[in-house]
């Protein structure tokens, strides 16, 4: 039984037991004068009419009900109600109101049944069933129906949940092993779908590097940074020693460079296009340049606090001045070009204290700048001709230092807060990390230079422990089929018998290329047998030049071009970076071939010709003088293009 009080604040509706006649509960109205109920036994619902304000109270007293005993309604009524009446056969509810002479009419609508139907079975589309991957930040998507609770199970352990808006998308971390993943969604009524799956799932993480060996220790004081030339010999910058230290790739100790050189403690090095030996000196505010021989090649003054430089594929030097937070950008020639960031943490900024540090570029001529009070490594994409610097990506750890760049993309970087080394795929994920704190081996304080050696080991400098550490590669070293010491990549003999001294191609001793002292030679370049280069000559890092080729004076072969065998290149002219000669090609002089082009066999291009980016020539085809070949342009095999003509952008010749 139910029974309404009235009350000038508050009203309260008795719930009473009518066996014993006691009142079990009681639920308060917030309205004055609650004067009028009824019942609606079709819905188990009581409608409550009250003076002021004039409400209509709805009432759940379904037994069980969440809702039980609780007002889930208000309708508003003319004030001073005196009757409530309900028709059950309508679940129509009528209330007459004296105060405003009005009878007011509502329809109580029965609840809906609870519902019971699961909803459909959840799908995964991503990954497919038996990936195998090195990421272990797997994404999980699929359908499932709108609005239901989508949740991932591990070996029956859930592992993350996401609600459905077609699709979904769960983002978890998975331990290295083969793992089975199941599905299952829940709708608002808790009412839960069949189990999808199980599909199999594979993450094979990559090996973490190991400790090798150590090299240099206790005849290097405090080893700032570290570089390897291109036979694969250590140099090591002693900041204690204020020298340069050279060791062989299994640690043994070769020779002192600049210990009358260097009156500033040095704190960058790097090794540039000819295995000159390049460090920055902070104390003593210069650069300074080293041949081969260990002699002075220029030393570079007017700097503020250079603390360490980087060459590109171009020969421009980058040079970070950590108290100005800018990097400055310098020629070939050390002729200065512009600079770029600033002070702050913002994107292409640099933080205080520490300003940038350590600096290196990759295989792209991508600038990497420590940026260690920021807690990061940025990227940036140059643009020397420009004189501009964007900032890309930044590379996140505490206290992020030193670093490099492998063939893959890969960024390891070296903190020297944290003393161990974390490895960073190209996009930012961190796939593993090795080093501790401390002075066992493999362990670390503070590791301020980084680089790779010939066989892809990683080697670190141990600043405090006044050492060199050698760990494992993390990628496969470069392959070499034949074992001659040259890498299959640059290998233009890959057969070479066992045991038999070879050149730099890979290839038997034999006509040997002229070179003149003009010349400008990259150390990981391979120049043929009986090739002969001009004067002045220029030719970048990773270029392949073949067998029996003639290049005229003053031309450029950028990074990683390709000349065939045969062919004849003229004076003053360029060959860009990724471009492809083929065989018995004939370019004449102050001709241009620009980045990414292929120009096909027994192909004959004239003088002051241009090439633009990613062009086609086709083989046999004869090219004049004072030609454009526009961006994308193809030229068709064997097809005559007359002195002058200028073909568009993306189009075909003939």
């Amino acid at each position: 039984m139910y029974a309404a009080s009235g009350h000038p604040s508050n009203s309260v509706i008795s719930v009473i037991d009518t066996n014993t006649n006691t009142v079990t509960s009681t639920i308060t109205i917030p309205g004055h004068f609650a004067r009028a109920m009824d019942i609606n036994t079709d819905t188990n619902r009581i409608f409550v009419g009250t003076d002021e304000p004039g409400t209509l109270y709805v009432i759940d007293i379904a037994p069980g009900s969440p809702t039980e005993n609780t007002v889930v309604d208000t309708t508003p009524i003319g004030s001073f109600t005196q009757q409530v009446s309900v028709n059950p056969i309508t679940n129509l509810v009528y209330s007459a109101d004296t105060g405003s002479s009005t009878i007011t009419v509502v329809q109580d609508t029965p609840p809906l049944p609870p519902d019971t139907t699961p909803p459909t079975s959840p799908t995964i589309t991503v990954p497919t069933d038996g990936t195998v991957t090195t990421d272990p930040n797997v994404t999980f998507s699929g359908d499932a129906e709108t609005g239901s609770t989508v949740e991932l199970f591990d070996g029956g352990i859930s592992i993350g949940t996401a609600t459905a808006n077609s699709p979904w998308s769960i983002v978890v971390i998975l331990s290295d092993g083969v793992h089975s993943i199941t599905a299952i969604a829940t709708d608002a009524s808790a009412n839960s779908s069949p189990i999808f799956g199980p599909i199999t799932i594979n993450v094979t993480l990559p090996p973490t590097p190991s400790f090798d060996f150590t090299l240099g220790a206790g005849a290097v004081g405090f080893p700032h940074d570290v570089a390897v030339d291109s036979n694969g010999d250590v140099y090591v910058a002693s900041f204690g020693g204020s020298t340069i230290e050279q060791f062989t790739s299994d640690g043994t100790f070769v020779r002192t460079i600049g210990a009358s050189d260097l009156p500033g403690r040095p704190t960058g090095l790097t090794i540039d296009a000819n295995d000159n030996i390049v460090t920055t000196n902070y104390a003593s505010h210069q650069v300074k340049v080293f041949e081969q021989t260990g002699d002075v090649a220029q030393t570079i003054g007017g700097f503020l606090y250079p603390y360490d430089i980087a060459v590109d594929s171009n020969g421009n030097h980058f040079v970070t001045d950590s108290n100005h937070y800018e990097v400055d950008v310098y020629d070939s020639s050390y002729v200065y070009l512009f600079s770029f960031g600033s002070q702050g943490a913002g994107v292409g900024q640099f933080q205080s204290t520490d300003g940038p540090l350590k600096i290196t570029v990759d295989d792209n001529d991508a600038i990497y700048v420590g940026d260690p009070s920021n807690a990061r490594v940025q990227k940036f994409i140059t643009d020397v001709p420009n004189n501009s610097a964007t900032s890309v990506q930044s590379f996140n750890t505490n206290r992020a230092n030193a670093s490099v760049v492998d063939s893959e993309g890969n960024v390891y970087i070296a903190s020297d807060f944290d003393n161990h080394v974390e490895i960073f795929d190209s996009s930012g994920v961190l796939l593993t990390q090795f080093g501790s704190t401390g002075t066992g081996p493999g362990q670390l304080s503070n590791p301020t230079g980084i680089t790779l050696g010939s066989q892809n080991e990683i080697i670190v400098s141990d600043g405090y422990n006044d050492r060199i550490q050698v760990f494992t590669a993390f990628i496969d070293p470069p392959p070499d089929a034949d074992g001659d010491g040259v890498i299959d990549a640059n290998d233009l003999c890959p057969a070479t018998p066992a045991g038999t001294p070879v050149d730099a191609t890979g290839c038997p001793l034999s006509n040997d290329p002229v070179i003149p002292d003009s010349a400008t030679v990259a150390g990981s370049a391979v120049i043929g047998d009986g090739t002969v280069l001009g004067e002045n000559v220029i030719v970048r890092k990773d270029v392949v030049i073949g067998n029996d080729v003639t290049i005229g004076d003053d031309t450029k072969v950028r990074k990683g071009a390709q000349v065939g065998d045969g062919s004849t290149i003229g004076s003053n002219s360029i060959v860009a970076k990724n471009t492809v000669i083929g065989n018995d090609v004939t370019i004449g002089d102050g001709t241009k071939i620009r980045k990414g082009s292929q120009v096909g066999n027994d192909v004959t291009i004239g003088d002051n010709t241009i090439v633009r980016k990613n062009v086609t020539i086709g083989d046999g085809a004869i090219i004049g003088n004072d030609v454009i070949i526009r961006q994308g342009a193809t030229v068709s095999p064997g097809a005559i293009v007359p002195d002058g003509t200028i073909i568009k952008k993306n189009s075909t010749f003939p």
